[in-house]
């Protein structure tokens, strides 16, 4: 039952995950059907000795300074420029700085405790989806996997770096986010102070909260009908719609191709429902505004320390501040807490877990969090056993399960939806592919090698042809089945209306060759390569 805030507030309170205060730490070689059924199916955070025990691991040991700059060290990076010594990133007090990564390791390496890199802008992918990484993670993407085994099948959302220098430390301030973490130090020290999604009507956040799901998902006013899994109930309501169209239209060439009596009119049928999908896909009743559902994707990426300005703030948060973010700050002398914060729990409250270097730590989504940094030693001599002058973690995100099921079953299928899983067995052989043949230009631009239709990059299937939703005809064969883009008549249509251009055949050999997933590409689906356009600016 929804248990009541007891504030003129109200939220909807499902929340049935764990609540206590204070974490395990276990060995990171725990079996992954173990740590599904003690963890993650409970929304429990753990605390790992260790780094994930994947054979594509290599991090740990690969990753000292001369590394980072020889692999990394001329992408730019955007990094939060704290004004004060006591300021918070992630919040007002600190800007915006476009640097080379190269220049923010020389820099964090001699002690300049003014900049943090942390997540960085994401481009969507040729699905429409953000892609996994950016650099400089894209550039360092064969030295971990993808997706950790402990992890078991989540699906992955993104993979970041975090970055900074702070020997007396630094904050981020005491917020939420939306995904399953796994954090993973290299460098330094972390202090995670940590109050669960039951908290939230206590915590006094900037935004306003409507629901918060069994698993732990908050969602804010400002974001709408959001699944306890984190999708977007339109969008999931619009994949099935198409999927099972396609389904129809590829039973129905088949009874064509066998002559079944009554074939062609149903093969008619099919594709008339088909034309209809995707033209919905262009329309405001399958997404509402289209420039709505990018920024609901794109916010949903940033991280709540990372990004002041996310995207789903449409102003309900208070001082301009993102709704996720609570306005207590946890550092303050507990008189002054308790008189400006009445209703606060305090902080002797706080799930206070310490992460070291080596070590790793599983939060799940929905789990408050406060993160103070601290650099590894002041003298930076990793030949003499030393840590640089910096801290540094890699972390993963997945898209939150939302089967409470903590059995073997639960553990191969933790998300009562196909979509999270139909998208990553879409998307996973371009990012396997890139990290085993990655060429940097695709990575510079935070996109794997590998894409498919590529040489290395289908579907992770050796190659082989798959039909249906994975279909990986090439653009040009799709091309010669669809006929000529501009002398198709809904193609000019959209075009004349929204101001959409075809792309050309130099655009389409970089670009829409790649182009798969939701909407995917070939002769049935057109409409995409204008919502793919529009996604990677190309108007």
């Amino acid at each position: 039952m929804a248990r009541s805030t007891g504030r003129s507030r109200k939220i909807i309170d499902n929340y049935k995950g764990w609540e206590g205060t204070k974490a395990k730490k276990i060995d990171a070689d725990v079996d992954p059907k173990i740590f599904w059924r003690d963890y993650i199916s409970q929304r429990k955070p753990v605390l790992l000795n260790g780094h994930p025990t994947d054979p594509e691991w290599t991090a740990t040991d690969k990753w000292t300074v001369d590394y980072l700059l020889k692999h990394a060290g001329k992408v730019a990076v955007r990094v939060e420029h704290r004004t004060t010594e006591q300021g918070s990133y992630g919040q007002g007090d600190a800007s915006k700085l476009d640097m080379k990564f190269g220049d923010v390791l020389k820099k964090l390496s001699k002690g300049d405790t003014s900049l943090y890199m942390t997540t960085q802008p994401v481009a969507p992918a040729p699905d429409g989806h953000p892609e996994i990484m950016a650099p400089p993670t894209s550039y360092l993407a064969t030295d971990f996997p993808i997706q950790p085994e402990i992890l078991g099948n989540l699906v992955p959302q993104q993979v970041n770096m975090w970055m900074g220098c702070a020997p007396e430390g630094s904050t981020t301030g005491l917020h939420v986010d939306f995904h399953d973490n796994l954090y993973v130090l290299l460098y330094g020290k972390k202090r995670f102070r940590l109050f669960p999604a039951s908290a939230l009507p206590r915590l006094y956040l900037h935004g306003k909260a409507a629901m918060i799901h069994p698993n732990g998902r908050i969602v804010f006013k400002s974001q709408g009908n959001i699944l306890p899994d984190g999708s977007e109930a339109g969008e999931v309501a619009a994949w099935k719609k198409k999927r099972d169209a396609e389904v129809e239209l590829e039973a129905a060439e088949a009874a064509v191709a066998r002559k079944e009596k009554g074939a062609k009119p149903r093969l008619a049928a099919a594709e008339a429902v088909l034309d209809g999908v995707l033209e919905d896909a262009l329309s405001d009743d399958a997404f509402g505004d289209f420039d709505d559902f990018e920024a609901m994707e794109m916010a949903d990426t940033t991280g709540a320390a990372a990004i002041k300005e996310r995207l789903l703030d449409d102003g309900t948060g208070t001082a301009g501040e993102p709704d996720s973010f609570s306005q207590i700050n946890l550092n303050l002398p507990a008189k002054e807490l308790l008189a400006r914060f009445p209703n606060f729990p305090g902080v002797d409250s706080a799930l206070e877990v310490e992460i070291e270097a080596g070590q790793s730590l599983y939060v799940p989504a929905g789990w408050f969090h406060e993160v103070t940094s601290y650099s590894g030693n002041s003298d930076g001599d990793e030949e003499k056993g030393g840590q640089p002058a910096f801290h540094l973690a890699l972390n993963y995100w997945t898209h939150p399960p939302d089967v409470s099921d903590s059995s073997e079953k639960g553990f191969k299928k933790p998300y009562s939806s196909e979509y999270w899983p139909a998208l990553w067995n879409q998307r996973k052989g371009r990012y396997l592919a890139g990290v085993s043949g990655g060429n940097n230009n695709n990575q510079a631009a935070g996109i794997p090698a590998g894409i498919p239709g590529g040489t290395n990059g289908r579907n992770g299937s050796n190659g082989k042809r798959k039909r249906g939703l994975d279909d990986d005809t090439s653009i040009d064969n799709a091309s010669a089945e669809h006929g000529a883009q501009r002398g198709h008549g809904c193609c000019q249509d959209h075009e004349n209306e929204i101001g959409w251009r075809a792309p050309n055949i130099d655009e389409r050999a970089h670009f829409l060759q790649g182009v798969r997933g939701m909407f995917g590409h070939g002769r049935r689906q057109h409409l995409y390569r204008f919502i793919g356009f529009r996604l990677r600016g190309r108007t």
